[in-house]
């Protein structure tokens, strides 16, 4: 999942590429430039891919947040990174597990629990940053 913020694509941070396929302006391509933040929720297929391979390329491009989740395993992981000096940088959780994420301006933690009949149910919880 990505996110680009209107003032990223208004300042020139991020431009939007037409789909040459789409008539009209509403077909979007991609986005050209760094967009604002990217979460990664790692499979067993994924990986090298989402831990290794691609932060340091989001990081050269100018992605200022990037967010790792891993439910794989007992315990769930979740990295709130931002961008500093060209590199990521963790986002410490506080004692009751939220993260402060910097673009967003909220907090957030990652909640994992039973319900049936699904053996896992997760919840992003957010608060206001203040």
């Amino acid at each position: 999942m990505l996110a680009v913020f209107r003032e990223s694509v208004e300042s020139g941070r991020v431009r939007l590429v037409p789909s040459l396929r789409s008539k009209g302006q509403n077909g979007i391509l991609a986005f050209e430039g760094a967009v604002d933040l990217i979460v990664e929720i790692v499979s067993n297929s994924s990986i090298g891919k989402d831990l290794k391979r691609l932060p340091p390329f989001y990081a050269r491009a100018g992605v200022r947040e990037l967010w790792l989740l891993d439910a794989r395993k007992a315990t769930v992981r979740f990295d709130l990174l931002t961008l500093q000096d060209g590199i990521y940088v963790p986002v410490a959780p506080g004692e009751d597990g939220w993260r402060l994420s910097p673009r967003l301006r909220h907090a957030f933690r990652l909640q994992r629990f039973h319900q049936p009949p699904f053996p896992w149910s997760y919840r992003l919880e957010h608060r206001s940053a203040d």
